[in-house]
């Protein structure tokens, strides 16, 4: 079975939808440098997934991503974001960033239930594992990624 070469480009909190336009146009002008069989996901802020979409439109080499999502489909969760909603947008969401997991605290069990909303809408999960640096230097590094393997393969 042949691997895939993928890119993921993951734009944090960066760019306004006029500002990921400009992006996306220059990216589509550069994309013929790029393997023609190599994946290349976008991920820009949500805000900006529809500007993206419409920029992308004619262009079969790139497919686009979310940066997060809540694990429930609808209710009262201000400010979240769930697969239901993304999933004519996006083909692939991350999930376990080292952001989430250092910066909001998310678990292994959270990150479980968004790799399980993700394939229950066809959403293809991208699962970030690893250490902190703390936890390399203390020689944990394999079992902290073997953990987080486990815990996010449902």
């Amino acid at each position: 079975m042949a691997t895939k070469t993928y890119i993921v480009a993951n734009w944090k909190m960066h760019c306004s939808p006029a500002q990921a336009s400009l992006l996306v146009n220059r990216l589509v002008g550069e994309v013929g440098r790029v393997s023609s069989d190599t994946v290349i996901v976008l991920c820009p802020p949500t805000l900006d997934l529809t500007t993206v979409r419409s920029e992308l439109r004619g262009s079969d080499r790139f497919a686009l991503g979310v940066q997060n999502i809540y694990p429930m489909d609808e209710g009262a969760f201000t400010g979240e974001v769930s697969a239901a909603m993304v999933k004519e947008l996006a083909e692939y969401v991350i999930v376990g960033h080292s952001d989430r997991r250092h910066t909001f605290g998310e678990k292994d069990s959270l990150i479980a239930q968004k790799v399980s909303a993700s394939l229950r809408h066809g959403l293809r999960p991208i699962l970030c594992v690893g250490e902190t640096k703390a936890e390399h230097v203390a020689g944990h590094a394999r079992q902290v990624v073997s953990d987080q393997l486990a815990a996010g393969g449902t």
